[in-house]
């Protein structure tokens, strides 16, 4: 996910980098699909897995402009209580978010 400024030269025609671009709003959306998928609360690891996946992406820099709540969002629709999942995998959640890569790349 780039900017627009990122994908469009000044000519406002779309650069290579462009052509691979996804908008903010078409993630947004994909990953609240995801997060919806039926049979999602009867598999609660694979549920959790994807929690902490969603994590990192969902807090792009493109996507909290768009909705800065987006990650606690997509744990309530896998009716999970962020305050205790973050509780039950904090060991796990430091170091993925203290190791990353910056966000708006």
């Amino acid at each position: 996910v780039l900017p627009l400024d990122a994908v469009v030269n000044d000519a406002g025609e779309m650069i290579e980098a462009g052509k691979a671009f996804v908008p903010p709003r078409v993630l947004q959306e994909a990953l609240c699909i995801i997060s919806g998928v039926p049979g999602l609360e009867g598999d609660v690891t694979n549920t959790e897995q994807l929690a902490q996946e969603m994590l990192i992406i969902s807090h792009h820099p493109s996507l909290v402009a768009m909705q800065s709540g987006l990650w606690p969002t997509l744990l309530a629709r896998m009716k999970i209580s962020p305050e205790a999942f973050i509780t039950r995998h904090l060991d796990q959640i430091i170091p993925r978010i203290t190791t990353q890569s910056p966000l708006n790349q």
